[in-house]
């Protein structure tokens, strides 16, 4: 049985597809008031598609459509494995949006 993952901090990011962006910086949220603000470092994340689609990178190469994962509108990615720690694909994401789609924004969820 998987052991759930505890949210650290939130953030929003509007993407266009004019330009790549990267996630903004994970920082812990209300729900960590000792650390309200402070950058965190954390190991997973869910990530909201809201408004369009997107296509993303997580090997450091800037992302260009049509090339990289498409994740669509209302989905999900999912990076919340325990038993992996994706802080490697959170610091490395490149994403963009589907051209056609405007303004795509990403809800996101830092976990540990």
């Amino acid at each position: 049985m998987s052991t759930p993952t505890n949210e650290l901090g939130f953030a929003a990011l509007v993407v266009s597809e004019d330009t790549a962006e990267s996630l903004p910086t994970p920082r812990f949220g209300e729900a960590n008031a000792d650390n309200n603000g402070e950058v965190c470092n954390p190991k997973h994340a869910l990530i909201g598609v809201e408004g369009g689609s997107v296509r993303y990178r997580v090997d450091g190469t800037v992302v260009q459509s049509p090339f990289g994962m498409l994740a669509t509108a209302g989905t999900f990615i999912d990076w919340t494995d325990p038993l992996r720690n994706f802080q490697s694909f959170i610091q490395r994401c490149s994403v963009i949006a589907e051209p056609g789609t405007g303004p795509v924004t990403l809800t996101i969820s830092w976990r540990d």
